[in-house]
């Protein structure tokens, strides 16, 4: 286990090295898309992704791109309605 996580996991996170950017660089239109970049990172479901970018850019004060990812997640819930009020929260 420490082998897999010394050899797989460093390579993994070295992706990140320039956080945020790695993560606020990531659109909405590669959302819907599910595209390649996103799967290279190895990314999360689509709602928990942009959840995350949204909660990334409120983090850094980019309000109009935390709520425009807020609204893609509100846009796209389906039966995760347990993410609403995560949401709602960076709208508001």
């Amino acid at each position: 286990m420490k082998e897999m996580i010394v050899c797989q996991g460093t390579t993994h996170f070295a992706q990140f090295k320039d956080f945020p950017h790695v993560i606020t660089s990531i659109t909405t239109n590669e959302l819907s898309h599910r595209t390649k970049i996103l799967d290279g990172y190895g990314a999360p479901l689509d709602l928990r992704l942009a959840l995350l970018i949204a909660r990334t850019h409120a983090f850094l004060g980019n309000a109009v791109e935390a709520a425009n990812f807020a609204h893609w997640g509100l846009e796209n819930i389906g039966n995760a309605t347990g993410l609403i009020q995560d949401f709602t929260e960076l709208v508001d």
